[in-house]
């Protein structure tokens, strides 16, 4: 579709090619279903928890902060309810964004919420490693800090 247009007091004129909608580069519709689908698989999760009266420390998009103890329950409750696995690495599934220490995933003993998006976790294992392999963290940056027999994982977004 082009529309023209005479620029007063002057020979010139502007053409303007006008893109339907549906032609644009960027599929718009697709990222507003893909985060209302992010944002329903987190709500699940997010009413599960608080219906078994489990707490949820940080949540954001597409990860959430809780007690280590709370994830057996949280699993089997969502589990009866959706008739899906929680955890897994399929897709609308939740796993560990920590890298494995000594071939086992570590916890985070302490937690410091920054900000949106910001975070400090102090990361332990059942074996201690003074391994310092980045890891990210929701497409942010993340930082690794070794202090003695702990690492910090420092994830700014």
């Amino acid at each position: 579709m082009v529309r023209t247009r005479h620029i007063y007091t002057t020979d010139v004129t502007k053409i303007i090619k006008l893109k339907p909608i549906n032609k644009h580069y960027s599929f718009v519709t697709l990222g507003v279903n893909i985060l209302s689908m992010s944002k329903r698989i987190m709500n699940e999760v997010m009413c599960t928890a608080e219906d078994i009266g489990i707490d949820i420390m940080y949540q954001d998009t597409d990860s959430m902060h809780l007690y280590k103890d709370d994830l057996e329950p949280l699993r089997e409750e969502f589990r009866n309810r959706y008739n899906r696995e929680l955890i897994g690495s399929s897709m609308g599934q939740f796993h560990s964004d920590f890298a494995l220490v000594g071939g086992c995933p570590p916890v985070a003993m302490k937690s410091i919420f920054v900000m949106k998006k910001g975070y400090i976790d102090k990361l332990v294992s059942d074996r201690q490693s003074r391994d310092s392999s980045a890891s990210l963290t929701d497409g942010g940056v993340a930082i690794n800090i070794q202090y003695g027999s702990y690492r910090y994982l420092c994830v700014l977004q």
